[in-house]
């Protein structure tokens, strides 16, 4: 989908490791965009690390780096731990979070109608637990400096540019 909505546009899509995408640049990129809670599937905070360097590599002097992520950054307590992620008349999809010390364990619920009876799958994965202001630092380090927004539904987005480039308040 990408690939066709891109079309003309000078946007080059790659299905790669996350970790890897500078193998895939061709030169300098004046944006690098990582939404879609995709941030928090990286295994360690090492990585997360490695990645804003890679990208503070890339991008051009007047470049920036687009990020979209869950805030995990407090435990989900009672209610909260669940989220309704989407549903129709033949599916319901709910996730349930366990905070762990560095991850949350995402335990995903899918109901199914199957005819008249409805059957359930459950499967559940590591994200990294990840908190806004430990990422603006990172971000930081790397010689970028970040401007946060809340997004939908308990998202945070950080858009990030060269420090020279961000105007006095």
């Amino acid at each position: 989908v990408l690939r066709r909505n891109a079309a003309g546009l000078g946007i080059r899509a790659a299905e790669a490791d996350l970790l890897d995408f500078r193998r895939h640049a061709e030169g300098e990129a004046s944006l690098v965009v990582c939404l879609g809670d995709t941030l928090t599937h990286l295994a360690e905070w090492s990585q997360v690390e490695r990645l804003f360097r890679d990208v503070a590599a890339t991008l051009r002097t007047d470049g920036r780096l687009v990020l979209g992520f869950r805030d995990y950054s407090r435990p989900a307590v009672d209610e909260a731990r669940f989220i309704a992620v989407r549903s129709d008349v033949d599916r319901i999809h709910t996730c349930f979070l366990e905070t762990l010390p560095e991850h949350v364990r995402v335990h995903d619920i899918v109901h199914e109608r199957d005819g008249a009876a409805w059957r359930m799958q459950v499967g559940s994965y590591l994200k990294l637990r990840l908190a806004p202001a430990r990422v603006e630092a990172a971000l930081r380090a790397v010689g970028l400096e970040p401007v946060t927004e809340p997004g939908p539904r308990g998202m945070v987005r950080i858009t990030a540019a060269r420090a020279s480039l961000r105007r006095p308040p």
